[in-house]
């Protein structure tokens, strides 16, 4: 399965999460808990294959919905309209976990916003490609404010009792999934480092079907050498 490993933050037992005070810390213990809980419970969590069908989620849009979907949410009286998932089929989608505690997220974040506005482009949108995230904060006030310092235009779903997350697999953040146009899971990207945009980019294009947009796109490595 395509897969990279960068610096990301272990948001499971085995590994420390990610914080830069004591008041992080603190304002994680709960979310430390429940995870414990989750996986010391006898539930086998298994990351998704190459080739998975990416499971349907249907989330609040937190951050950055249409107008449409405004009006939705106003119609059915909800504070937060609905996305699923499924209805970017036809999409490349690169799916983004993240947690306003998360170190590496302060890069991602700006570098997937620059990668958005290029894509969004009269010259790039043709290759219908996407980015989604999913927010696993506790509180959704935290990523609001996460938010308001690392803005970004593209769909924000909020995710409190991170059950997608263990859904996909997610046990670091960020994680972000390549989906293709069938729904389809055809790689996973662990971590940031600033020099993993390049890659990520070169992956949607190639999966967009249309590389005349990139040239020669790069080779990725897969773990398993697929």
């Amino acid at each position: 399965m395509y897969s990279i490993d960068a610096v990301g933050c272990a948001i499971f037992p085995g590994g420390d999460m990610c914080k830069d005070s004591v008041e992080d810390a603190r304002s994680i213990s709960i979310r430390t808990c429940v995870l414990i809980l989750l996986f010391c419970w006898p539930v086998v969590v298994n990351s998704l294959e190459r080739g998975d069908i990416a499971p349907d989620l249907i989330l609040p849009i937190i951050a950055n919905p249409t107008d449409s979907q405004l009006q939705e949410s106003v119609k059915t009286f909800t504070r937060f309209p609905l996305l699923e998932l499924s209805a970017y089929r036809g999409k490349v989608i690169y799916l983004d976990f993240w947690q306003s505690s998360c170190l590496p997220c302060r890069d991602s974040m700006p570098m997937l916003e620059a990668l958005n506005a290029e894509f969004s482009t009269a010259n790039y949108s043709a290759l219908g490609i996407e980015i989604l995230a999913v927010n696993t904060d506790l509180s959704i006030r935290n990523a609001l404010d996460f938010l308001s310092k690392f803005p970004v235009s593209y769909p924000v779903l909020g995710d409190p009792s991170s059950s997608s997350a263990l859904t996909f697999g997610v046990d670091t953040l960020p994680t972000g999934y390549f989906i293709d146009r069938d729904g389809s899971v055809q790689g996973v990207h662990k971590g940031f480092l600033p020099s993993d945009i390049g890659k990520i980019r070169s992956r949607l294009v190639a999966l967009s079907g249309k590389q005349r947009f990139e040239g020669n796109a790069a080779s990725m490595t897969t773990r398993d050498g697929g």
